[in-house]
């Protein structure tokens, strides 16, 4: 009798359910990465609108037609009032921040002010903009050339794999950080696609060679030796064939590796090297007001919070990603049920009580 439940629920379960729904499902059940995901989303958004953002140009100030500073490119205007690059009245001693939780109001000023006056929740916002832009172009910067050179290693093995591992080994060396400070202090810092582009043509070593691995187990596999015989070529078997497999290894490496950019570029730009003024960034925000730590603690709290927020966010949606896709969670139960539903009948059939444990 048990073993007839076993097969109905193992039946049902596998029933109209895809691999991707199968992920799917498990993601949205993850309650950690949903939490993360949600979040993420909200950080995003309020960053995004409230003080609007500026695309092109040099990221600059320059002074307007009409006299006030403003920022070189094409601005888009945001909700909030205040900018994060102009001096305002001081309404508050110190600058204290106006945000109360009873009654529930945001003030003038939320985050506080600086001593000359500048808003900091426009400051935060802005800082966070830039922060997220090298993340996610880090991210994908990084899992383009990781894919590629990966894959073809894998793949191809031979002498291909060998140039490719030692020019591996010879970039996965080299300090990140210490190369990340000499640059930005050639270059002179500024912009945060300029350090979101420099960083990924160097942090893409270790998810290569996770692809890489994926690829020397997956090339072995019957369903490659049916495309080669059907007359796939490499490009073909590589991208089409082998590349979803392992997309699940992919994913999750990425996401944890946008987690630690935006620590890197938190960490270069509170050493001065990263994204310079007049941008700001939340690692230029602290080292710009570290002298104040003891007696106007508030400028400290908003973009350290912040920092822990979006990254905690990304590790708790790669933990859910990971778990989403890892090959002995659902489906692999599935199977077991099956194959020790049948193992009980076929011995039944022969008066044999088996000695099976689940």
């Amino acid at each position: 009798m048990a073993s007839k439940n076993i097969e109905n629920n193992s039946s049902e379960e596998q029933a109209g359910i895809s691999q991707g729904q199968l992920i799917r499902r498990r993601f949205l059940k993850h309650r950690g990465a949903m939490i993360g995901l949600v979040v993420l989303i909200f950080v995003i958004v309020i960053s995004f609108s409230s003080v609007g953002t500026v695309f092109g140009g040099t990221g600059k100030l320059i002074v307007d037609a009409s006299g006030s500073f403003a920022i070189d490119g094409f601005r888009i205007p945001g909700w909030w009032k205040y900018n994060w690059y102009e001096n305002y009245d001081l309404l508050t001693v110190g600058g204290t921040p106006t945000l109360t939780l009873f009654p529930p109001s945001l003030g003038e000023h939320p985050f506080g002010q600086d001593t000359l006056g500048k808003d900091i929740f426009a400051r935060v916002m802005r800082g966070i903009q830039q922060s997220l832009t090298v993340m996610f172009v880090i991210g994908l910067i990084t899992t383009v050339i990781g894919v590629v050179v990966g894959s073809i290693a894998g793949y191809f093995r031979g002498w291909i794999d060998s140039v490719l591992m030692r020019l591996t080994d010879v970039i996965i060396i080299i300090p990140v950080l210490i190369l990340g400070a000499v640059v930005g202090q050639a270059f002179g810092g500024g912009s945060a696609l300029f350090l979101a582009f420099f960083l990924g043509l160097f942090l893409w070593t270790g998810l290569s060679r996770l692809v890489r691995a994926e690829f020397l187990s997956l090339r072995e596999r019957e369903f490659v030796d049916a495309a080669r015989v059907a007359g796939a070529g490499p490009g073909r078997i590589i991208f089409k064939h082998i590349l979803p497999n392992a997309i699940g290894v992919i994913i999750v490496n990425t996401t944890l590796l946008m987690s630690s950019a935006i620590l890197l570029e938190t960490s270069l730009s509170y050493l001065g090297f990263g994204i310079t003024a007049p941008d700001i960034s939340l690692g230029q925000i602290i080292s710009e007001y570290q002298e104040a730590f003891s007696t106007r603690p508030w400028l400290f709290w908003w973009p350290g919070f912040f920092i822990i927020i979006i990254a905690l966010a990304i590790n708790f949606i790669g933990d859910g990603l990971r778990d989403a896709f890892d090959p002995r969670q659902r489906r692999f139960h599935i199977a077991t049920d099956g194959l020790v539903a049948g193992f009980r009948r076929l011995v039944a059939r022969k008066g044999v009580e088996p000695d099976v444990k689940k």
